[in-house]
């Protein structure tokens, strides 16, 4: 199976470095935490991410989560989401980090992803 991923700002991930576990971020909802695959990563993090967020994708092997994760897709949107409900995600079993560079486009900003860190 392939990886999933957790997009947050590298502010959040920085917090996540002090306490040892991921914060709940814009894209989580109260009780369940949001992954995406790594095909949407750059439609998401446009969607919801600013270039002062600084966004990053934190990428997780599947197995962390024992196959846990529920996958929707709304017709309203591209992508995607992926749902894990009510875990505190451990910040050391993060696999890879990937950033992203934002880019003007016609319809205002939108980010291309730049590779592991």
């Amino acid at each position: 199976m392939n990886s999933v991923f957790k997009i947050l700002s590298s502010e959040q991930w920085g917090e996540a470095q002090i306490t040892g576990f991921l914060p709940q971020t814009l894209l989580d909802d109260e009780s369940s935490v949001h992954f995406a695959l790594f095909g949407d990563l750059t439609s998401i993090c446009s969607q919801f991410f600013k270039p002062s967020d600084y966004p990053i994708a934190l990428e997780f092997s599947p197995s962390s989560f024992l196959g846990e994760v529920r996958w929707d897709f709304k017709d309203d949107q591209s992508w995607k989401d992926g749902w894990l409900d009510g875990e505190k995600i451990l910040a050391d079993t993060v696999l890879n980090i990937y950033s992203f560079a934002p880019e003007q486009s016609g319809d205002g900003v939108i980010f291309s992803l730049l590779g592991e860190n």
